[in-house]
């Protein structure tokens, strides 16, 4: 509803909120897609490295995704450890 709305912020706050009171996984990847999306990297690597926490690592896209970000900010050490830890 927020989405179609342009209300995107909101929309961020309220999943960042639902967040804070329970983690869940798909929170936490729409939350991901969101940052990047917006182009908040910085945000995007921190979710997507709870969301392997979480989910234990069970889905290699997370990895992919985390080193693709880490490369680009120019970390490619911390990209190939999580490629590595896939």
């Amino acid at each position: 509803l927020y989405q179609y709305a342009q209300r995107t912020a909101d929309y961020v706050r309220n999943l960042e909120e639902l967040h804070a009171i329970r983690a869940s996984a798909e929170t936490l990847a729409e939350l991901a897609r969101i940052y990047n999306f917006e182009g908040d990297y910085a945000r995007q690597e921190e979710a997507l490295k709870e969301l392997i926490t979480l989910e234990q690592g069970r889905d290699p896209r997370h990895y992919g995704d985390l080193a693709r970000i880490q490369a680009t900010r120019g970390a490619p050490e911390d990209a190939i450890r999580t490629l590595r830890d896939m």
